[in-house]
């Protein structure tokens, strides 16, 4: 059953903390006392980071696909293309492939093609490699299958397990991950200061151009960083 993009507890990249979330609205820090508590915050971390992999199809920590659908091409991103037949990876970039190994654990790829009776792992069958049966180019996500390839081009002739995502975290990206987190804490201190009520009228206002400024200012970043992701990656 295929399942969507799951992070991989093996590795600690988070995108902010609590802590440079509060910094960051110049609050004091989080704690099980405050409003929101920090249990809270940790868990509009983990909701802004999962937003932010899904907008730009990318991932700052190790990322795991399970049985990814794609269909054997030769067009991809260039129509002019006489290279050997390929599919493209929805996500990049891709980690080693088919196997590769943090510590003490080893994480195992597959390239499942269906053969007209049933799907065949290639990674562990072929061999890898441009001379070879396969290769991978895992800064675009793309697989070319050399030779031996089948004609069963059909939407969901080949699904792919595998693992991808950038192994450090940018300023830009923990700062959209601050600014998103931070537009979650507003709305709901702007929900809570209308609910109150006898709150002045321009502290309200104030708070919701606050929010709506951030949020513009969110999506003019996840554009930006789309467009130079280049062909197929734009927002979800």
């Amino acid at each position: 059953m295929s399942e969507g993009p799951i992070p991989v507890p093996q590795e600690t990249l988070v995108y902010a903390t609590a802590d440079q979330v509060a910094a960051y609205m110049q609050r004091a820090a989080f704690t099980t006392l405050t409003t929101p508590t920090l249990a809270t915050v940790q868990l509009m971390i983990k909701a802004s980071e999962d937003e932010i992999d899904k907008r730009l199809q990318t991932a700052w920590r190790m990322v795991k696909v399970t049985e990814e659908f794609s269909m054997l091409t030769n067009e991809l991103a260039d129509p002019w293309w006489t290279g050997p037949p390929g599919l493209q990876l929805g996500h990049v970039p891709v980690r080693a492939f088919p196997s590769f190994t943090i510590g003490i654990t080893t994480y195992t790829s597959k390239l499942e093609v269906w053969n007209g009776t049933t799907f065949v792992d290639w990674a562990a069958t072929k061999t890898a490699g441009r001379g070879s049966d396969y290769f991978l180019i895992p800064e675009i996500g793309r697989i070319h299958l050399c030779r031996g390839f089948p004609w069963y081009i059909y939407q969901g002739g080949i699904r792919v397990t595998y693992y991808y995502g950038h192994a450090t975290v940018p300023y830009w990206v923990n700062e959209l991950c601050m600014m998103l987190v931070s537009v979650s804490i507003m709305r709901n201190d702007h929900s809570s200061m209308i609910a109150a009520g006898g709150v002045a009228e321009l502290d309200v206002i104030g708070m919701g151009e606050r929010v709506r400024s951030l949020e513009g200012e969110i999506a003019r970043r996840v554009e930006l960083n789309s467009r130079n992701r280049g062909p197929g990656f734009g927002i979800l």
